[in-house]
């Protein structure tokens, strides 16, 4: 991201997924996350352990906004389909998945992409 992130609206990013993943048997989802992202680890630790992942499993809200985290959808789009989906999902469930979408993009899961803006000549910027 160019700007500061206290500049942008979190509403605007659209998330995109960058790890692997898959389906549980129950239907949710199970990210395949680096154990380390430090080149110390990745030298001296990661080969002493079995695997260089972690499965993490994701609640029903999680893996419902990770099958939306293609590059293409919005965080507010995320939200309002949530809203449609799940009939207790709140106002407090746009902060969880605010939370849930800041912490992916900190442990390296999805990479939060801006909105292109149309110029007035209809050219994207």
């Amino acid at each position: 991201m160019t700007a500061k992130k206290s500049d942008i609206n979190l509403l605007t990013l659209k998330p995109m997924r960058t790890v692997e993943w898959e389906y549980a048997e129950d239907g949710l989802v199970v990210l395949k996350v680096l154990r380390f992202h430090s080149r110390f680890a990745a030298r001296w630790i990661l080969p002493h352990l079995r695997s260089p992942k972690v499965r993490v499993k994701l609640d029903f809200l999680g893996s419902f906004a990770w099958s939306l985290c293609d590059g293409e959808t919005t965080v507010m789009s995320i939200v309002g389909r949530m809203h449609e989906r799940f009939d207790g999902f709140s106002d407090p469930g746009y902060n969880r998945i605010a939370r849930f979408l800041l912490g992916l993009e900190k442990d390296r899961s999805v990479s939060m992409r801006e909105q292109q803006k149309e110029r007035h000549d209809g050219n994207r910027d």
